[in-house]
């Protein structure tokens, strides 16, 4: 292809409702805490986790993964939210009080049958995302999706015949308003570049509710749904090119700017409308879009509704009914809506997917570039004070693990040796003759303490001197006297009614009075 023969505009993108493009990507229970007082959810890289782990955390959270179990699974949320503290430069994403309850909740599981069930419906999908800096971004993808879709219905006018069916009926429907297929597909040469964020991008967590579009006493029905968003407000900043066609490329129909733009504002601006009719007829607010003369309307992403994803005229929707049964409608019957709660009010509720994109002059097309690249440089300064922070928290961690692991290992030592002692001293006692032992006992000797802790010597070792013979009642006398001049209750006065007369005793015994 010729690259000097293609025009390339560049856009704003700035998102009106909550937007959610599919990443194939979840948040891992590995990888992530929720911050109850801030009402966040905060990411992480789980490699750097683990480091900031002792070992018996890690020990804990290697046998929790190593199970594979569903009750392990609860096991490894409730670990990492008691370990939450350890997490640093983590990625904030905004949570409501009722995702903290269903969180709580969840922690709280304890098995059964339905534990698996119940996972399942806490699975967080997460937007398209840069894996390296981990901000979100709108893929070229999915904006030629929505383009394609467009010119589509634009070219065909909400014509309805001829008819088309089959299995192949939508090939040969697209290949006949874009007038080839494959290499004569006019769309090879429309190319969408990744759409990247300007400043802040907020997220949040949401609940997909299904709501009928007539009123009904019974409820829609629709598996349970959590996503991460895109708030609105949020700006990107990409570009769209059409090249020219190379001559003998067999394309007839080509896509043109004024084309491209002319029914990106047709059939988004009608389906915006018929969108807002069918919302208010139930109570539910639309998006807010107020276009200026450079904009026009598209909507992205998952749940945009089935509408804004097929042909006016040849829509054919399987509308589902009761067990297997389905029906097939020019139109849907439900809407799938963005909620904080899945039991939210329908005045509560917003629609997904709607963004405004705006062609930009080369003035602005050059600040925003020249503002990408500050914030480009300054997330990567900020990376780096993050990680070497990380690194700085990890050494002084691994400092406090290593004299920790010494400090434990010197404590087992010590108690080696003390249990050592302990079994020579009972070896020791075993070994000594009964009245050996009670003069060990009076004298409070080390082996007597360790051995005979409990023994009362006036209950059990006084009264041995009526009994002992006169060598060994010597020997005990001279073991009390010698204790007793210790602890200052030898030189005793008569009014000491219970220890005088023991001291004369003990006297009298060595021959002192």
């Amino acid at each position: 292809m010729n690259i000097a023969k293609q025009k390339t505009i560049f856009f704003r993108l700035q998102t009106v409702s909550p937007v959610h493009i599919g990443s194939d990507e979840v948040y891992e229970p590995t990888a992530f805490v929720v911050d109850e007082t801030k009402r966040q959810l905060i990411s992480f890289d789980p490699a750097d986790f683990i480091n900031m782990l002792d070992s018996d955390a890690l020990a804990e959270f290697s046998a929790l993964c190593q199970k594979g179990t569903p009750q392990s699974l609860v096991g490894i949320y409730r670990f990492m939210n008691r370990h939450k503290n350890l997490v640093a430069g983590g990625h904030p994403v905004a949570v409501s009080d009722a995702f903290i309850k269903h969180f709580q909740d969840t922690m709280k599981l304890n098995g059964g049958k339905n534990i698996l069930q119940n996972l399942n419906k806490y699975q967080i999908k997460r937007t398209a995302f840069h894996p390296h800096e981990d901000i979100p971004y709108i893929p070229g993808s999915s904006i030629k999706g929505s383009i394609r879709t467009a010119v589509l219905n634009y070219r065909n006018k909400g014509k309805s015949h001829p008819g088309y069916t089959g299995k192949n009926a939508s090939s040969r429907l697209e290949q006949d308003l874009v007038g080839g297929s494959f290499a004569t597909d006019p769309f090879r040469l429309v190319k969408v570049s990744d759409f990247v964020p300007v400043g802040e991008v907020r997220r949040r967590i949401v609940y997909g509710v299904n709501r009928k579009k007539k009123p009904s006493k019974f409820e829609a029905r629709g598996p349970e749904q959590i996503f991460e968003v895109v708030e609105p407000g949020a700006v990107f900043f990409g570009s769209i090119t059409i090249a020219e066609v190379p001559r003998n490329a067999g394309i007839n129909k080509p896509v043109t700017k004024k084309e491209l733009t002319d029914a990106l504002l047709q059939f988004f601006g009608n389906e915006k409308k018929r969108g807002n009719n069918e919302l208010k007829a139930v109570e539910i607010p639309p998006a807010t879009l107020d276009l200026s003369a450079n904009q026009f309307p598209v909507r992205i992403g998952f749940h945009s509704g089935a509408e804004c994803v097929t042909v006016d005229g040849h829509r054919k929707i399987k509308i589902k009914g009761k067990g297997r049964d389905f029906k097939i409608e020019d139109h849907a019957t439900t809407f799938w809506l963005a909620a904080e709660s899945k039991n939210s009010a329908n005045q509560q509720l917003r629609p997904f997917g709607w963004v405004t994109m705006e062609e930009l002059s080369t003035e602005e097309v050059s600040g925003l570039q020249e503002q990408l690249e500050k914030e480009r440089q300054a997330r990567n300064l900020l990376q780096q004070e993050i990680f070497q922070q990380q690194q700085q928290e990890a050494h002084v961690r691994k400092e406090q693990l290593r004299a920790q692991q010494e400090k434990e290992k010197q404590k087992q030592v010590e108690a080696a040796a003390q249990a050592e002692k302990t079994e020579a001293l009972r070896v020791s006692w075993q070994a000594m003759t009964e009245e050996e032992q009670d003069l060990a006992i009076v004298r409070g000797e080390e082996i007597a303490k360790s051995q005979a802790s409990g023994i009362d010597i006036m209950q059990t070792i006084w009264p041995k001197l009526d009994s002992a013979d006169q060598e060994h009642q010597k020997a005990l006398a001279q073991a009390f006297m010698e204790r007793w001049q210790q602890e200052g209750m030898w030189k005793v006065k008569k009014k000491k009614k219970a220890q005088w007369p023991r001291v004369q005793r003990i006297k009298t015994i060595l021959g002192l009075n």
